[in-house]
């Protein structure tokens, strides 16, 4: 008898020290801005393409393209791994990827906005074209 309490308890905990259901969990909604310029030569053009997407928990996948490169923002949610965010951005003709970001959030609690500037979770970032002068710029944050 005291191997079957001892056997229940020891279920009773690991039960407990699993990871939240998707009820348990923060929604996420962010909203990320693009701001694309087909060259960096000269300091007077101004950025020629702009785009707000928002991402979800039932939208989780957005992507744009360019003239030199493409976005694409994919959200992803599960109990085990939990909330995250990949950015990537590659050249259109080619496939190459250029640049990949991940962005990480916890499971049990709304993350934050931490840059000043509403520029959000992941700062304004900058990727360069490495064989053509353009400049891809995006930033998103937390609704």
């Amino acid at each position: 008898m005291k191997k079957m309490v001892l056997i229940i308890l020891v279920l009773l905990i690991l039960a407990a020290c699993q990871p939240g259901t998707n009820a348990q969990q923060a929604q996420l909604a962010i909203k990320c801005e693009t701001l694309y310029r087909t060259s960096t030569v000269s300091s007077d053009e101004p950025l020629s393409t702009s785009s707000v997407f928002e991402l979800r928990h039932d939208q989780k996948k957005f992507s744009e393209t360019y003239t030199d490169m493409e976005i694409m923002a994919q959200y992803y949610q599960d109990d085990y791994e939990g909330r995250s965010m990949r950015v990537s951005i590659s050249d259109p003709v080619s496939g190459r990827q250029l640049a990949s970001f991940l962005y990480q959030f916890p499971l049990d609690e709304q993350p934050v906005n931490q840059f000043v500037g509403g520029h959000g979770f992941t700062g304004l970032v900058y990727i360069y074209h490495p064989e053509s002068p353009a400049e891809l710029q995006f930033f998103c944050e937390l609704q």
